[in-house]
């Protein structure tokens, strides 16, 4: 059984529109399957930024940082990590200088 994804209908494996609300199913999987694949690189992408933030790489960071906030502006922990990374990096500019 399909299961449809916006009012839980079962429908037929062969069904190409859900038989309750009328949804393509197949659009509608398709679209899922998208999405998911997008979370898990940005995913992967903001881990990869929290390695470098933790190794001290504020640069490198913030770079990961800067390319998450592109795609996704809203994204308030990649701005988060991308602040902490920037201010950390000046202060490690200045103890640098002294």
């Amino acid at each position: 059984m399909k299961r449809c994804l916006r009012c839980g209908f079962s429908n037929n494996e062969e069904d190409k529109f859900c038989s309750c609300c009328g949804i393509n199913l197949e659009k509608q999987q398709k679209e899922t399957i998208e999405t998911q694949q997008t979370l898990k690189a940005s995913d992967i992408r903001f881990n990869l930024g929290i390695v470098y933030f933790k190794e001290n790489k504020f640069v490198l960071a913030m770079q990961t940082f800067a390319g998450i906030l592109e795609k996704d502006p809203g994204n308030s922990q990649a701005q988060h990590y991308y602040d902490l990374s920037s201010k950390a990096n000046d202060e490690n500019n200045l103890s640098s200088n002294i």
